[in-house]
């Protein structure tokens, strides 16, 4: 988009640069209207200017076509040995055992923990 500005700004430069050569130079009688065919300066450059600003929109046109063949290939997640992946989230379950001794009785219990984590995607 900058480049398709920067050539519309030279090409306006250019064309009023022309007309200003056209408009002092001494051209003679009847010199001073007559471009190409009786088109006057002014003509030129504005149809310069038209053409430039075409051709800065044909070139910073943004086009959604696809590359023939497939695209480049995602890796997949991973996570931890072990760990399950669910829905792009890693799962990790372990047990803890708590052990209680009261009054001579042992009680043991086994709390299972969820761990979760983001799983890294390799290079």
């Amino acid at each position: 988009m900058k480049k398709s500005l920067l050539i519309t700004l030279i090409t306006a430069a250019m064309a009023m640069s022309a007309n200003a050569q056209q408009e002092g130079g001494a051209a003679g009688a009847g010199g001073a209207g007559a471009g190409l065919g009786g088109l006057g300066a002014a003509g030129i450059a504005g149809g310069v200017i038209a053409a430039a600003v075409v051709g800065s929109v044909i070139a910073s046109n943004d086009t959604n076509t696809t590359p023939d063949g497939p695209g480049p290939v995602d890796p997949d997640p991973e996570c931890s040995a072990g760990d399950d992946l669910v829905d792009g989230i890693c799962y990790n379950v372990t047990n803890t055992l708590t052990t209680t001794v009261t009054n001579g009785v042992t009680t043991t219990i086994t709390v299972p923990v969820t761990t979760t984590y983001l799983p890294t995607v390799p290079q």
